[in-house]
């Protein structure tokens, strides 16, 4: 289990997660990304949980969902906003 966002305080690190099971049956448990966020200005490096509705998140209008089947392995910026 991972948290929304942090807290990550140095600029390069990434997120990794690995689909145990099949994932996005009746849209549960399918990773949802707010594509460009990693740029975002407002979330603290202390930041854990996080709403697309506050700071400048609601700049970053794109989205992406990935369904992942088990052993695939997707990886992000740390600074992504992910549910």
């Amino acid at each position: 289990q991972d948290n929304q966002n942090g807290p990550i305080d140095f600029p390069d690190a990434i997120r990794w997660w690995v689909a145990m099971d099949r994932c996005g049956e009746n849209k549960f448990g399918a990773p949802e990304y707010l594509l460009g966020s990693h740029k975002n200005e407002s979330v603290s490096n202390e930041a854990v949980f996080v709403t697309p509705e506050s700071g400048d998140l609601p700049n970053y209008t794109r989205r992406t969902t990935y369904e992942p089947e088990p052993g695939d392995l997707i990886i992000w910026d740390s600074r992504t906003i992910h549910r």
